[in-house]
């Protein structure tokens, strides 16, 4: 049996799993803090009940928790994220249907670059040193 606790205080009361709770858990994929310490990026899973579908979206936060961005548009399939030695950008494959792409994230900017479009198999973006 799988459950689920209905409030987080200190008397948790715990129920069954119902498909519509389906729709709010999130799962963390991947998850990687950039090089100055002052980021966190993840990939996190959603579920669309509307249209049968998961997604996986990139997030970033600041460590400070001033402020959690999403990077993904919101039917993603992005992952593997990775990065820059300057923690300025963050590197990623974001994929729109068949076509995958390189995509950058600046800190900075707020803006993505798709830098390599390609029919499929992108995996694990590295960095190279500055």
């Amino acid at each position: 049996m799988v459950s689920i606790a209905d409030d987080v205080s200190t008397s948790v009361a715990v129920r069954r799993l119902k498909l519509d709770d389906m729709s709010r858990l999130r799962h963390i994929a991947e998850a990687e803090i950039s090089p100055d310490g002052c980021w966190a990026a993840a990939v996190v899973h959603s579920f669309l009940p509307d249209r049968n579908a998961v997604t996986r979206q990139v997030f970033v936060v600041r460590i400070d928790e001033t402020e959690i961005r999403q990077v993904s548009a919101e039917e993603a399939k992005d992952s593997s994220i990775a990065w820059s030695p300057d923690s300025r950008r963050l590197a990623f494959v974001a994929a729109r249907g068949k076509t995958e792409s390189l995509t950058v994230y600046d800190t900075v900017s707020g803006e993505n670059h798709d830098l390599v479009p390609h029919m499929g198999g992108l995996a694990a973006p590295r960095w190279a040193p500055d």
